[in-house]
């Protein structure tokens, strides 16, 4: 979606990874740099200065994560807010 030409407000891509489907969504736009069967390596081009989540759906095991080229720990917030629910 995009208003006034400027950076889109929202965008979702999906990519085949290792036969599974991965959907990414996000506040802003989506480049893709790098897909093949077994990596995805993105750029979103946020439109707020403040932080902001984007959404990885679809992985088949716990995936690697760089942001800004940094190794970061995956975490499963929804499985991890089951187990303190119960």
């Amino acid at each position: 979606m995009r208003l006034y030409e400027k950076l889109a407000l929202y965008d979702f891509r999906a990519f085949r990874l290792n036969g599974a489907l991965l959907t990414v969504h996000a506040p802003g736009e989506i480049v893709p740099s790098e897909a093949g069967a077994e990596r995805v390596k993105i750029t979103v081009r946020g439109w707020r200065n403040e932080p902001y989540y984007v959404l990885l759906n679809g992985f088949t095991r716990a995936p690697q994560v760089k942001i800004n080229g940094q190794p970061r720990r995956w975490r499963n917030r929804i499985s991890s807010r089951r187990r303190k629910a119960a």
